[in-house]
């Protein structure tokens, strides 16, 4: 028997890890992946450190009663040979023994012409589990403890979610409340949002690491369709049984609060069923806030199971948990993010409030900001419309505000004894290609490819070396409310209103460059619109500040996997180098190889810097033009734009060199912002080429290093928004295609109801050895802490 608790979140975490799946596949076909990328995550450890370290104890005395009562009541009985050993009476011998002497005696009946032996197989074999179960939660409210869950078996029970692929089955569900059951099998579908605990059981134990990946595969469906989940524990068993470690599990479980089982007291299943609410607590309970969920503004299916990608909703506010109408009928809908964060990392609302902060005090310089030297190449039009922003709080406006923000308690830390095991579950011998060919490095991003484009053979694949083991941290979830409901960049209809919304967004760059700050995730999903009434224009606001940070010249770099959107990330943070000219001084024939080049201090490592946000922009404009132009994309380039988290060769080619004949591929109305492209590419390459020329003394201040970025921070993208305005006229209409237009194409979830998920599932059975698929859309980053008892193994 082994017990798996899975998607504790408390591994490391970064959200450039490969694991978002695609979201029109189903989960039985995710399975290769899954395993291939969870047994790099797992962890293992024995039973009884497991349950003291992660659910209540169950006491020896309560054992002891309950083992006396099922031997009471007939479910056990002494072992022939050994009085002192009891097992339970339905499995007088193991399972695997039991179907082999099975087949023997079929083949002997069909061949003797007799009567078939009465039926044994998986389901006959584990079905006397429910009875037992069933007694010992007699026994448990007798004697006073009383049980709050239930085990059901389902092997045929249809199971539904609020996402797409659920075409998995489970062979047991530990619930609430038992379904009705007709026939032998349960009436109507099982809902995943009541399977508290799901249990998987396999006759032969070769069948162990399969069994595993069930298991696990159907906790990655569950923590994807329940947003109530903080970590799911399951239970497989093959071949062995082992009654006191079945009843110790009962006991802990079945009375165990829902809270220490993995559910969030602060997200519970709204009356309808349908949503969710959100508490934010308060000391004072009477000043608690309750969220309704109306519907997902972004979120991803995880192929990894902690750390798990984030979740954003529309939300309006109601009055209570219970509540139907808004608690304000004049309050607008509002967005809410719930996302998982190291321990003791910064919240987003701090590392906004320090931002703030710095801004403000930026503005406020005693002796002028005007004068800094970060400021030295800004003409006097760019500080006056600077100081437009720095005046009162206008800067404010730049920016998506949290409005409000709740932090969960921290997850536990590993169990003592817990080992790394990446030998859990059933897998295809690993090649250097695991990861796949879609890799998405931020679990918020909406992955930016052409609606209904196929765009194999464009993305190059990540190396498994990518993704090393990372340390063991606690994490906690945390919710953020921003009252201004707003659309994604890459969601406006058209050219004009995106270039109008960029332009605000490098405003906002520049105040974070004022105050010293990089944003280190700059993309189309990151940048956002708003406007109060149809008819006004759109005001551009800088969010996901998660990764905002200080500028660090000599913060040393990371050995982390690469943060950012692969689409627009930075050309020297996707190849790990810097850009330099290489050039080398004449020599004469009889001279010798000067002796320094071989003596030349290593390539340090790459730290973000202001330059790189703004190069953001640039491939952002690039995107919208060559790629989502409606009903004419650009497709000569779709190589450029790729999920991987390496530099590929047309990347580095496009902006080192640049690409002529850009212009004949536009639509003919973009055809004059070909030139302005190429400019600003131009511009920012130089720039790199003339700063990493030097490399910054420790001896020079934050001050005079940032005076570097001065000038392309603020005239290339001047002259550059200047010059597309004189022809804003031919292109400012042209209709864009909404990258959320197909959320099924985009690889996001695909919200269905209940009743749609049936008629997409399979209905074969599940034990079907999963088959090798292409890898699906990947991105995110989380790991899985799991445990499972490798040796807590006894004779039946």
């Amino acid at each position: 028997m082994i017990c798996n608790a899975v998607a504790d979140t408390s591994v490391q975490a970064t959200r450039s890890a490969a694991n978002v799946a695609d979201a029109s596949e189903e989960l039985t076909k995710l399975r290769p992946e899954i395993a291939r990328t969870m047994n790099l995550e797992f962890f293992t450890c024995d039973l009884n450190p497991f349950i003291r370290h992660y659910l209540p104890e169950c006491d020896q005395k309560t054992l002891e009663q309950v083992r006396d009562w099922l031997i009471a009541k007939g479910h056990m009985t002494a072992c022939p040979d050994e009085p002192n050993v009891f097992r339970f009476t339905k499995f007088n011998e193991k399972p695997s023994e039991r179907k082999r002497k099975y087949d023997r005696e079929t083949t002997a009946a069909k061949q003797a012409g007799l009567p078939l032996p009465e039926l044994v197989d998986e389901k006959t074999i584990f079905n006397p589990l429910e009875d037992i179960t069933d007694s010992i939660i007699v026994c448990l409210d007798n004697s006073q403890q009383r049980a709050r869950l239930s085990l059901q078996m389902c092997p045929d029970a249809r199971l539904e979610g609020d996402v797409y692929g659920g075409n998995q089955r489970i062979d047991a569900a530990i619930s609430k409340e038992k379904l009705p059951v007709v026939d032998g099998k349960i009436k109507g579908k099982l809902s995943v949002k009541e399977i508290v605990i799901p249990l998987e059981f396999k006759i032969s134990p070769k069948e162990e690491k399969l069994n595993h990946l069930q298991l696990a595969s159907h906790v990655n469906f569950t923590m994807d369709a329940d947003p109530r989940r903080n970590f799911v524990i399951g239970i497989t068993i093959e071949d062995d049984q082992q009654p006191d470690m079945f009843i110790t599990l009962m006991i802990s479980l079945l009375c165990a609060p829902l809270s220490d089982l993995g559910f969030d007291p602060h997200v519970t299943l709204h009356a309808d069923r349908k949503s969710y609410v959100y508490e934010f607590p308060n000391e004072d309970p009477t000043k608690s806030r309750f969220f309704k969920t109306l519907a997902t503004i972004d979120e991803r299916r995880d192929l990894r199971l902690t750390g798990r990608c984030t979740r954003v909703w529309k939300v309006m506010e109601i009055a209570s948990r219970d509540g139907t109408e808004r608690k304000d009928s004049s309050a607008p809908d509002m967005v809410l993010k719930d996302v998982w964060l190291d321990a003791l990392a910064k919240t987003e609302k701090q590392i906004q409030d320090e931002l703030l902060k710095d801004i403000q005090q930026f503005a406020s310089t005693p002796e002028g900001w005007k004068t800094r030297p970060r400021m030295k190449d800004y003409s006097g039009a760019d500080k006056e419309k600077l100081s437009s922003a720095l005046e009162g709080e206008n800067f404010k406006e730049y920016f998506l505000c949290i409005s409000d923000s709740h932090e969960g308690a921290p997850s536990k830390v590993v169990a003592p004894g817990a080992n790394r095991d990446t030998n859990v579950f059933a897998t295809d011998p690993v090649d250097d290609d695991v990861f796949g060919s879609e890799l998405i490095s931020r679990h918020q991003e909406v992955p930016p490819v052409q609606v209904g484009e196929d765009e194999e053979g464009s993305v190059e694949e990540a190396k498994l070396d990518v993704f090393p083991h990372r340390e063991f941290v606690s994490k906690r979830r945390c919710f953020s409310l921003s009252d201004l409901l707003c659309t994604a960049l890459h969601d406006l209809k058209t050219l004009g209103e995106a270039v109008d919304v960029l332009r605000h967004a490098a405003t906002a760059l520049l105040l974070m460059f004022c105050a010293g700050w990089v944003h280190r995730d700059v993309s189309s999903g990151n940048i956002l619109a708003y406007r109060s009434k149809p008819d006004d224009a759109w005001q551009g606001k800088l969010h996901d500040l998660e990764y905002a940070k200080r500028f660090d010249p000599f913060g040393g770099g990371s050995s982390d996997p690469k943060t950012g959107t692969p689409y627009f990330m930075p050309l020297e943070i996707l190849q790990g180098s810097y850009l330099r000219a290489k050039i080398s001084s004449r020599v004469r024939v009889d001279d010798s190889i000067p002796q320094e080049i071989s003596n030349r201090e290593p390539e340090r490592a790459v730290v973000h810097n202001h330059e790189h946000d703004f190069e953001c922009l640039w491939w952002i404009g690039l995107w919208l033009v060559i790629r989502r132009v409606k009903d004419n994309p650009t497709h000569a380039y779709k190589s450029v734009f790729s999920h991987s988290l390496q530099a590929t060769g047309p990347r580095v080619t496009f902006f080192t060199t640049g690409v002529p004949g850009i212009v004949n591929e536009l639509h003919s109305s973009l055809m004059c912002l070909a030139a302005p492209l190429e400019f600003l590419r131009e511009q920012l390459y130089s720039e790199y080429i003339r700063i990493n020329a030097n490399d910054p003394l420790p001896s020079d201040s934050i001050e005079e290093i940032a005076s570097r970025y001065s000038y392309v921070v603020t005239c290339p993208l001047y002259v550059f928004f200047r010059d597309i305005d004189k022809t804003r006229s031919e292109w400012e209409n042209i209709r864009l295609t909404p990258v959320s237009a197909n959320p099924k194409a985009q690889g996001r979830p695909l919200p269905v109801k209940p009743s749609e998920v049936v008629t997409k599932t399979r209905t074969g059975r599940k034990r079907k050895s999963p088959q090798a698929v292409e890898e699906p859309g990947v991105g995110g980053g989380s790991q899985i802490e799991g445990r499972r008892t490798k040796k807590a193994r006894s004779q039946p």
